[in-house]
């Protein structure tokens, strides 16, 4: 069995996982309706949604580097890296 040495949900990430899943049920579910009707509102629906998950996890990601960075909040890292690294 392979394990993975990711941590998958953190913290910051565990109170978006239900939206992201929602989000991404909500795509599946507008290009189903896109592809049964023709209708091209559910294919941009389905876009927006995409790009919107995009920019959430986006977030997430740098919400993350910030509250596992070794600097302190109120030092530049730039300085933080001189003075460690």
């Amino acid at each position: 069995m392979i394990v993975s040495k990711r941590e998958w949900d953190t913290p910051i990430r565990e109170p978006w996982n239900l939206l992201i899943k929602q989000c991404l049920d909500a795509v599946d579910r507008h290009e189903h309706l896109y592809r049964s009707s023709g209708n091209g509102w559910h294919a941009a629906k389905a876009q927006d949604l995409r790009w919107y998950v995009a920019e959430l996890k986006d977030w997430i990601h740098h919400q993350e580097a910030v509250t596992t960075s070794p600097c302190p909040p109120n030092m530049p890292e730039t300085s933080c890296r001189e003075q460690c690294c």
